[in-house]
């Protein structure tokens, strides 16, 4: 698969995803301007984000994102798509089979995807040591 976003809107950016098997693109949209999505097995996640206030394209400046405490996943097979809201300083480190992990500041939670949002959120170890981690895998 190949992500291309390819027209960033004030709201939305519309993208497009390459299925390399069949070779046909599909697109979704994205809220917000500055959002970026990271492939996770059939899942793409990302934070809500948008073009930092200050910037200004005629001048070609720009700011550093601002973000947002909504999240974003786009189940890739089904097209599934979910929003929730994990907070401002949430970090997605893996997602597989509708399980989600994800920290946020000293604590990281486990938590499955529904229809609804996320369900059965439970903090799995919280220490200072875990404000740098940044991804998460499993081992069978």
């Amino acid at each position: 698969m190949q992500r291309v976003p390819y027209r960033t809107g004030l709201e939305t950016t519309l993208t497009a995803v390459l299925d390399r098997d069949s070779g046909i693109w599909h697109e979704f949209e994205v809220t917000g301007n500055y959002t970026w999505l990271r492939r996770y097995g059939d899942w793409l996640a990302g934070q809500v984000r948008w073009m930092h206030p200050s910037a200004d394209f005629e001048l070609n400046t720009t700011g550093p994102p601002v973000g947002t405490d909504r999240f974003i996943f786009y189940e890739l097979e089904t097209g599934r798509r979910i929003e929730v809201e994990l907070g401002v300083e949430a970090d997605v480190l893996h997602l597989e089979d509708n399980q989600l992990l994800y920290r946020i500041d000293d604590a990281i939670f486990s938590a499955e995807l529904s229809y609804d949002g996320v369900e059965n959120v439970q903090e799995l170890v919280r220490d200072k040591a875990l404000r740098h981690v940044h991804w998460g895998f499993t081992v069978d």
